[in-house]
């Protein structure tokens, strides 16, 4: 992004013509009582490319306006007229008191705005500089398309046999079963082998139970697992497990085929 050469420079010299345009009106507005018109730094005022820039300035004189505020408006409307300037009146609704009025001049894209308030003494002075550019746009450049897959390359999960051992590892069955002291939860997923394998859960899910009856009653696995058809001497475990035990082949998770 380069500098415009003399824009800043050029923006300076509207904020201080400005300000003497502004003192020029309050001396025949209010010649008791001069604003004080400070210049501050400017900021962007149109962020479309590109960015313009402009100074805002403005003061509040309290006690500056001697009888009716709509007549004071008159006249300064009439003044700037006479400069050249284009007239706008406006008003602000004020909850529970009367409203703000106000008079905008408009010349060259340079704004000054008087408002005052029926009722009160006080009297705003404001204006703002015609926005201009500091810097040479900036033409955008859309970043480099990444590499993209060719549509009849892609095929669903199932049609890649050489990863059925993934599917396999990664299927789960799960089952829920009501036991004589509760609800235990009772999972069958495979082993390397691809045989069924019960891991014990606690009820509502977590991290298997150090030891569970499973349904026998009287009968505890002592927190060891059983991978195929077991080795516990229990009977009805021996049942459970067989019942968790993968049937049918393993299909995988995702994919159209049947």
């Amino acid at each position: 992004m380069s500098e415009i050469p003399g824009a800043q420079e050029q923006l300076e010299r509207d904020a201080v013509s400005l300000r003497e345009q502004i003192l020029e009106l309050a001396r025949e507005l209010t010649p008791a009582r001069l604003p004080e018109i400070v210049i501050r730094g400017f900021f962007i005022a149109d962020w479309h490319e590109p960015f313009r820039y402009q100074h805002q300035v403005s003061d509040l004189l309290l006690g500056a306006v001697e009888g009716s505020a709509q007549e004071f408006l008159d006249r300064a409307a009439a003044l700037m007229a006479d400069q050249g300037w284009a007239i706008e009146r406006g008003a602000t609704p004020v909850p529970g008191s009367a409203p703000m009025i106000r008079v905008t001049g408009t010349r060259n894209g340079f704004q000054i705005i008087v408002r005052v308030q029926e009722g009160a003494s006080g009297v705003l002075y404001a204006g703002e500089t015609a926005p201009r550019p500091l810097y040479e746009p900036v033409a955008f450049v859309p970043p480099p398309r990444g590499k993209t897959v060719d549509p009849g390359l892609a095929r669903p999960a199932c049609q890649f046999p050489e990863l059925s051992g993934v599917w396999q590892r990664k299927s789960l069955l799960s089952m829920r079963s009501t036991a004589a002291g509760g609800s235990r939860s009772v999972a069958a997923e495979p082993d390397r082998s691809g045989r069924g394998r019960a891991v014990r859960r606690r009820p509502g899910g977590g991290n298997p139970a150090s030891s569970t009856s499973l349904g026998c009653p009287g009968r505890s696995t002592g927190g060891m697992s059983m991978r195929g058809r077991g080795t516990c001497s229990s009977p009805c475990l021996r049942r459970r497990a067989d019942r968790l035990r993968p049937t049918g082949p393993w299909r995988p998770l995702t994919g159209t085929c049947a």
